[in-house]
């Protein structure tokens, strides 16, 4: 949960994954602009607001090792 304007609560769920076949490529949904991939090196110099990092940077902290 993150506040970007007074009053404007804003809670964020992150969803992250492990990229096990670089050859399929990726699908946008009609509800969003943009997907990228990234590794957590790349994140501090990502355009977006600071809830969504730390959002990020905690899924990275808590995610499963890939096989």
């Amino acid at each position: 949960m993150y506040e970007p304007l007074p009053g404007a609560r804003v809670l964020i769920v992150t969803h992250g994954c492990h990229v096990l076949d670089t050859t399929v490529p990726l699908r946008l949904s009609h509800e969003h602009k943009e997907i990228a991939l990234f590794t957590r090196e790349e994140l501090p110099g990502l355009v977006m607001p600071d809830g969504y990092k730390r959002s990020i940077h905690t899924w990275y902290d808590r995610a499963p090792t890939p096989r």
